[in-house]
């Protein structure tokens, strides 16, 4: 058997040769790599759900300001389009917290340690953070029973800002935990947490701390994932700048490929570099925001 890498287009001619200990650290590379990125898109899927919550409240307080006409009807279609963006943001931080433990197991096979981590990681935010049990809990119920919210309130309050009285617009959103209690598949624990609040508890500061508890995550498995995509990484940009700069020809259609005694191609592995800079795209673009609760947005106007 022979290994090379070549382009992967119909008459191609140049190769170069290589072992099958590169071949073999291509594959693995390229395995890792999707892994790796797979992971990232988890995370931003989170954000953009998360973006996408935020901004229905914005949106229905917006409404509330400048239309009127909002029968008991309407106020129903607010509070459904605002239970689906949190439904939709639950659902997704479930798939993290159940696949990424899954992809960390396929980048560091037969080493459990990394999963570990993360696992002690999460331990460590259900304990420590109420918004991560109520959100948790609530994603249950909604699975099993209803939708996460029950009640949407609108309300006005004035804000005195360089001697002018302006009127802020918000909406308060809110868990019913006479209804929460109902459901035996909630933790007593969370139940009476909530109780101990209130019957109606506002879940936008919980659900702030709650994606709070993802960004500290996901920091974590950033770091015990560094190593393998710095390998992985100069595993395949090796690759590319070897072919590059031995024909001085472009990368595109590059593979190495696993060639037997007759001249057939018998596996072939694609390498292009896409992952790698679609996978610092999305670090550069999802920040982590560890105190996110002490931020928030206006559309007022500044002094």
């Amino acid at each position: 058997m022979k290994y090379a890498i070549k382009r992967r287009t119909i008459g191609s001619k140049n190769s170069i040769s290589i072992s099958v200990e590169e071949f073999d650290s291509v594959r693995d590379a390229r395995e890792g790599m999707a892994e790796i990125l797979d992971i990232e898109e988890k995370f931003n899927i989170v954000l953009e759900n998360y973006a996408e919550f935020e901004r229905m409240l914005l949106n229905v307080s917006l409404d509330r300001m400048l239309f009127s006409g909002h029968d008991w009807s309407a106020a129903m279609n607010e509070l459904h389009a605002i239970n689906r963006t949190l439904v939709n943001l639950l659902s997704t931080c479930r798939v993290y917290i159940d696949q990424v433990p899954q992809n960390l197991g396929a980048i560091f096979k037969g080493d459990s340690s990394p999963v570990e981590v993360l696992r002690k990681q999460m331990a460590t935010e259900y304990d420590g953070h109420l918004g991560y049990r109520v959100l948790e809990a609530m994603r249950n119920y909604s699975q099993h029973r209803a939708l996460p919210l029950q009640n949407l309130s609108h309300g006005l309050k004035p804000v005195d800002r360089a001697k002018k009285r302006l009127i802020e617009h918000y909406v308060q959103i809110s868990v019913d935990v006479s209804r929460l209690e109902e459901d035996k598949l909630v933790k007593r624990q969370v139940v009476d947490e909530l109780k101990a609040i209130d019957r109606y508890v506002d879940v936008k500061p919980l659900i702030r701390e709650y994606l709070e508890c993802f960004m500290r995550l996901h920091h974590t498995v950033r770091d015990v994932i560094a190593d393998r995509v710095n390998k992985s990484d100069e595993i395949i940009l090796t690759i590319l700048e070897r072919y590059r700069t031995t024909f001085n020809e472009d990368v595109l259609a590059l593979g190495v490929v696993a060639i037997d005694d007759d001249d057939k191609v018998v596996e072939e592995i694609p390498v292009f570099d896409e992952p790698v800079r679609r996978r610092k795209w999305l670090i550069k673009k999802n920040h982590l925001i560890t105190n996110l609760s002490f931020h928030f947005i206006t559309s007022e106007v500044e002094a």
